[in-house]
């Protein structure tokens, strides 16, 4: 006989025998979050980018937001992790605390 798993009513990212989950976003109001602070980083970049490099990052951002809406967590934090340090600079600075956690690890 194996393992018997019941789950109602609730959210779970891994469940069974050597079951894991790595950077998933489930909560309703922590996806409405992200969204908030990713426009609020898009707004901020848009007005301060200079350069070449600052538009590619602001690319990146654009990309981690689109990876964000379809709910892939994974690609969103990869992509993040690729921008330059301007970028980590914006979201310290704005107090972005959902993206700081995705950038820096935390």
């Amino acid at each position: 006989m194996g393992d018997n798993y019941n789950i109602d009513n609730t959210q779970a990212g891994a469940i069974g025998k050597n079951a894991s989950a790595v950077n998933t976003i489930f909560n309703n109001n922590e996806s409405k979050q992200l969204h908030a602070e990713f426009l609020a980083l898009l707004k901020y970049l848009s007005e301060a980018r200079r350069d070449a490099e600052q538009e590619k990052d602001l690319g990146l951002v654009h990309e981690a937001a689109l990876a964000a809406q379809r709910n892939e967590p994974g690609k969103v934090k990869k992509i993040l992790q690729a921008t330059g340090k301007w970028v980590g600079e914006a979201v310290k600075e704005l107090g972005l605390g959902l993206l700081k956690k995705l950038i820096f690890n935390e």
